[in-house]
């Protein structure tokens, strides 16, 4: 009998080592690995990006009417990610440009000039920068860019970290 307990003792002695080393690797690829800031589709991105296609968005102080379509760019100037995607933020600056047909959009939870200096340091020139709480737009990642007609119509939704592909999909749509 004292052999069957100190067996049963041991075995869970092994399973609650077990389980924190799982709850700690969990743990640190999320907050420490990654960032809690850094995590580009954190809750799911927007809520349920592929659903709220097609539904109107509200940002205080924008005229989607000023052109055809707005590309709102969701940015935190924490975000590693966001800041990977400098390069590719500037070419859709420089493309956009050239076209013409879209309003290019920076929208970050702190203030817009706390913004507006993030862009100055990576030299992203947008035409409008905006502070939104991101509950208020449907978004929890970033970056997380947002295509829209000229009523405020969500047409299009990228999160996170793109790739090649991804960006040749937005640039085309600008």
């Amino acid at each position: 009998m004292g052999n069957l307990a100190r067996w049963i003792e041991v075995g869970a002695n092994v399973a609650i080592i077990v389980a924190s080393v799982v709850l700690v690797s969990v743990a640190a690829n999320r907050y420490l690995v990654r960032g809690y800031a850094d995590v580009p589709v954190y809750g799911g991105g927007p809520t349920n990006a592929k659903n709220i296609v097609g539904t109107p968005i509200t940002v205080p102080g924008l005229d989607f009417s000023r052109k055809d379509q707005n590309l709102i760019m969701v940015l935190n100037e924490h975000c590693k990610f966001c800041i990977r995607s400098t390069d590719f933020y500037k070419k859709l600056v420089a493309e956009n440009k050239a076209r013409g047909k879209t309003n290019l959009v920076a929208v970050f939870p702190d203030s817009a000039a706390k913004g507006l200096d993030y862009l100055n340091e990576y030299e992203l020139g947008v035409e409008q920068v905006f502070q939104a709480e991101f509950s208020s737009i449907n978004v929890s990642g970033t970056p997380t860019l947002i295509l829209t007609d000229s009523k405020g119509k969500i047409t299009r939704v990228w999160v996170g970290l793109l790739s090649e592909d991804k960006q040749a999909e937005v640039l085309s749509a600008i």
